[in-house]
């Protein structure tokens, strides 16, 4: 871990940003355990809230919708198909996704990185679908030069697969770009491609950070601790 007045000369020596979604940009831990329970209860699970988060609430983190599928049958066993289940979350999930807020800080922080000569993405386990209504209801359609998601990968989070498509996708080496993430399964997949990472922990979605801080580059309580005028003195 580094302290974060270490963390803005970093930014004149990398090529590119990779930001991921949920948790990190946008406030929807409601909108997916919502969807969550919703899914299961239309499927006949009768557990409390409470049982069904404890099941599922740090294994999902940051899982594609794939995996998050498969474990739902498995771990509820549910007749329904695997690509059934997804299906229907995705729909489910859509119902709330815009509405969610942007996490406090993340505009700015975002804005500042996208002004700059470096390239951005948004690599993140969430659908297309998903990104999508995010980046037209910010009007963030300027902001991105590439949109990676767990739809386009072999393997999701902690896999390093999506970060590694991401520098593929605006022409750089993974140890070239930094990484901002949440959980746990992002910073070990942003770590096993090679890239720097900077990690907001967001306890809404995950309770479990051990190793965590010991893992990042960089660490920051809130995208908001930022000081947004000192990044830009050090951003190309």
């Amino acid at each position: 871990m580094r302290e974060i007045n270490k963390l803005y000369p970093v930014f004149q020596n990398i090529q590119a940003v990779h930001f991921d979604l949920d948790g990190s940009l946008v406030d929807s831990a409601q909108a997916w355990y919502k969807s969550e329970i919703e899914l299961l209860r239309e499927h006949g699970v009768e557990l409390t809230e409470e049982r069904i988060r404890e099941i599922t609430h740090d294994d999902l983190v940051g899982r594609g919708q794939w995996f998050a599928a498969r474990f739902y049958k498995e771990k509820f066993d549910l007749s329904a198909s695997i690509e059934e289940l997804r299906k229907q979350r995705i729909g489910l999930v859509k119902k709330y996704y815009g509405d969610m807020k942007l996490i406090e800080g993340a505009e700015g922080f975002l804005k500042a990185v996208a002004e700059s000569s470096l390239k951005v993405t948004l690599a993140t386990s969430a659908p297309l679908e998903l990104t999508d209504i995010f980046i037209r209801k910010h009007g963030f359609e300027e902001y991105f030069d590439g949109v990676v998601s767990d739809d386009q990968v072999e393997e999701s989070k902690p896999s390093p697969d999506i970060f590694l498509k991401a520098a593929e996708t605006v022409g750089f080496r993974p140890e070239d770009c930094l990484v901002v993430e949440d959980s746990k399964n992002g910073l070990v997949a942003a770590r096993k491609s090679g890239s720097l990472c900077l990690l907001i922990p967001n306890e809404k979605f995950s309770t479990d950070t051990t190793g965590m801080l010991e893992k990042a580059d960089f660490v920051v309580e809130t995208m908001s601790a930022i000081d947004l005028d000192r990044l830009r003195e050090y951003l190309p």
